[in-house]
């Protein structure tokens, strides 16, 4: 009787399973790049089930609550849902970085519980590369590092590439039509001679997907009555030297309207009333109108109008 029992509860939980079926989902089984399409499959294991009410979820990280995805647009990008025969088919015609989630079946069937009504979750890695970008090491990194790298004799050259990517990637520099190449990111030439001139090119790859991308630059080499600034570094030295020459005319400049604001300002104030810059008069005197028949005042010629007196 006891040994009935587990045999009992098997042949239960196996009816159980069979009456509420359990959603797979399926995915891409190759690495996918960046611009690929993806096709997602929601089934039953059991066929029973109706699955038109079957629909895809995605998972918000922001909001950590799942949503539904519908045929329609996502993320710049079109969608297409649909069932096909007895499964529900995602499409995604072109992936991104930003694709990449957490995806997962639900069935709005009534007959079903859970955790039979959802499926595992499923999520697939977009792997990227962008394009390789090139720069100077040392003073002339100041500046955009032009198609056309032109250095003098005996100059050193460090040039470092680099990439965005989904993983680190692997870097090679080699020269236009030589059989060498440098498995680094960092190409050093020291004491650059006539021969070292030519295109180099960098190569990025990512080690588990077929990606690469290139980029080249072309190094000449100046002959030595080439004059200082004609090379990049020369430039660089230039362009600084321009930049110090402005920026004191600036100061200089704005020290002078300083000045000048100040003594302005100093020459229009009025300052404090000065009592003692009164001009006071010494005497005083009083005015008399003389008579036109005096005689006093004829024979003397003075004017009709004089003074009489001091007080």
């Amino acid at each position: 009787m006891g040994a009935q029992l587990p045999i009992t509860w098997l042949t239960l939980v196996t009816l159980i399973d069979g009456l509420y079926g359990d959603l797979l989902i399926q995915g891409p089984k190759k690495a996918i790049s960046e611009g690929d399409s993806v096709r997602l499959e929601c089934m039953y294991t059991d066929k029973a089930f109706n699955i038109t009410k079957v629909k895809f979820e995605v998972f918000n990280q922001w909001l950590a609550v799942w949503r539904s995805v519908w045929k329609g647009s996502w993320c710049f990008y079109s969608l297409d849902v649909q069932q096909v025969d007895d499964k529900m088919v995602l499409e995604i015609p072109r992936v991104a970085s930003f694709s990449e989630s957490v995806f997962r079946c639900v069935s709005d069937d009534d007959t079903l519980m859970e955790p039979n009504n959802a499926s595992q979750t499923l999520s697939f890695k977009v792997h990227y590369l962008r394009d390789v970008q090139l720069s100077r090491v040392g003073l002339a990194s100041l500046l955009a590092l032009p198609q056309q790298l032109k250095v003098r004799r005996g100059d050193d050259v460090m040039l470092n590439c680099y990439a965005s990517s989904s993983e680190e990637a692997t870097y090679y520099w080699f020269r236009e039509n030589d059989d060498w190449m440098l498995p680094s990111s960092l190409l050093r030439l020291k004491g650059v001679r006539a021969a070292d001139a030519g295109v180099y090119m960098c190569m990025a790859m990512l080690p588990t997907v077929p990606l690469r991308k290139c980029c080249n630059i072309s190094i000449v080499v100046l002959p030595e009555d080439a004059r200082w600034y004609e090379s990049n570094t020369g430039q660089v030295v230039l362009v600084s030297l321009l930049g110090v020459f402005i920026g004191l005319l600036v100061l200089i400049f704005a020290w002078r309207m300083c000045l000048k604001y100040h003594r302005k300002k100093a020459m229009t104030s009025k300052g404090p009333i000065d009592d003692h810059s009164q001009i006071k008069p010494i005497y005083k005197a009083k005015l008399k109108c003389l008579p036109s028949n005096s005689e006093d005042t004829l024979s003397s010629g003075t004017a009709l109008w004089g003074w009489n007196g001091v007080e």
